[in-house]
């Protein structure tokens, strides 16, 4: 995520932890960028996750669909927006 989007996210969600590199898929050196939208109930909790596009590595959605799960929006953004699209990229490279 780019930090404008971090920032952003800051101001939308009341918990928002960020998808963390699985250890195989380190270890493999797996890399890849994916979208996944989350739909909304109108109290913040994330419902529903669908991956809209794969980061190509099954272990690295996953990731995504278990952290993004987790998510609480806040209830005023949640029952305008029901639905939220998250890009994500892991890459081995530092920025």
């Amino acid at each position: 995520m780019t930090p404008e989007l971090i920032d952003a996210n800051r101001k939308l969600t009341t918990y928002a932890p960020l998808p963390q590199y699985p250890p195989l898929a380190l270890a493999r050196h797996a890399e890849g960028s994916g979208m996944f939208l989350l739909h909304l109930r109108s109290d913040g909790i994330v419902e529903r996750v669908d991956i809209v596009q794969s980061t190509g590595h099954r272990d690295l959605d996953e990731a995504c669909l278990t952290v993004y799960r987790q998510w609480r929006f806040v209830p005023s953004f949640a029952a305008k927006a029901h639905k939220v699209k998250m890009p994500v990229t892991f890459s081995l490279k530092i920025p």
